[in-house]
């Protein structure tokens, strides 16, 4: 599942509340060192801010976690050890998105790297999601494959697979291998929403 798929079932649970420009100074602790919420700065009022909770994730990355954690509690949470802020390692990513007219020469784009496909829904079908790390796309030809995984959205439908070629024209989508699928079971027609054969209720010769 992506974020975006997480994020949209806590959302539809009813207990997630999300604030923008909210940043974490420290993670508040009790008298046994447990965690009991956060500290956060709100860059709108220019306040702090406290939000109680019996658990707190901490996902900020390598550096931004390390050094809240550093902040909080008496000397730091999690360091017993005296290895918190050392031996850190992070790694960048790098996004980017356009739409532009089709390459000269027909040559073929290698994109790498959290690249996304997107097929606009139409009056048929509803958008076409493709995730993958790599992928080589011809503009003239209007297609695309790769060798590696990919991660596929249309609707309620999951794919996931190894090696795809895929052709925007004929809306041919090719799987190679390891496929697996996540398809909605259809809602069961009710005893009394189903079709009723007029001829069983026809008499027949014998009947009285």
């Amino acid at each position: 599942a992506t974020t975006a798929d997480l994020m949209n079932q806590a959302a539809a649970s009813g207990n997630l509340l999300c604030r923008t420009g909210a940043l974490v100074r420290t993670v508040e602790v009790d008298s046994r060192g447990a965690a009991r919420g956060v500290v956060w700065y709100d860059r709108e009022t220019r306040r702090l801010e406290r939000a109680s909770s019996p658990i707190v994730f901490l996902c900020a990355s390598a550096l931004e976690s390390t050094r809240i954690l550093m902040m909080s509690g008496d000397g730091g949470i999690g360091n017993g050890s005296g290895h918190l802020g050392r031996y850190v390692m992070d790694h960048l990513m790098q996004r980017a998105e356009g739409i532009g007219p089709a390459l000269p020469g027909g040559n073929e784009t290698v994109l790498t790297g959290d690249v996304e496909l997107r097929r606009r829904a139409d009056a048929d079908r509803p958008e076409l999601i493709v995730l993958a790390d790599q992928m080589v796309v011809d503009a003239d030809t209007e297609t695309a494959r790769t060798d590696g995984p990919v991660n596929i959205r249309q609707g309620d439908v999951r794919l996931t697979a190894v090696g795809m070629e895929f052709d925007n024209v004929s809306r041919a989508l090719q799987l190679s291998s390891q496929v697996r699928a996540v398809v909605p079971v259809p809602k069961p027609v009710a005893e009394s929403e189903a079709p009723v054969d007029a001829r069983s209720r026809v008499p027949g010769p014998d009947s009285g």
